[in-house]
């Protein structure tokens, strides 16, 4: 069972990953983080819906898998306890929600326009 939490506060160094994506997009863009591992049954499950969301939301929303053990900086920055999690950040970098788990495509987006991430 997938475990939601608001986030209270954000790591001291999220600009790190808000500035890398800007670089990345070119322009300042809200942010849908995947954080999980090659070889975890449910980060596996998420990687097809986080491909897609990539493609669908392109130049809405930056959408980006971080492999936790080839980056552990970045699981560290966000302070990662459980795999896979999903981090959505405003386009200035702040963390609006994570959500820890399988996160369904349709909840995904759901959960964006709640967030005033994704207009309609």
């Amino acid at each position: 069972m997938a475990l939601d939490q608001a986030a209270d506060t954000a790591p001291a160094d999220e600009t790190d990953t808000a500035a890398e994506a800007s670089a990345d997009t070119g322009e300042q863009l809200p942010k849908l983080l995947e954080l999980g591992s090659v070889g975890c049954k449910p980060c596996e499950y998420m990687a097809p819906i986080i491909d897609s969301l990539e493609k669908e939301l392109a130049g809405k929303v930056f959408v980006k898998f971080y492999d936790v053990n080839e980056n552990s900086a970045i699981a560290e920055q966000y302070q990662i306890m459980t795999i896979p999690t999903q981090i959505f950040l405003d386009a200035e970098g702040k963390e609006l929600f994570r959500h820890i788990g399988v996160f369904e495509k349709e909840e995904i987006l759901a959960k964006l326009k709640e967030l005033g991430m994704l207009k309609e």
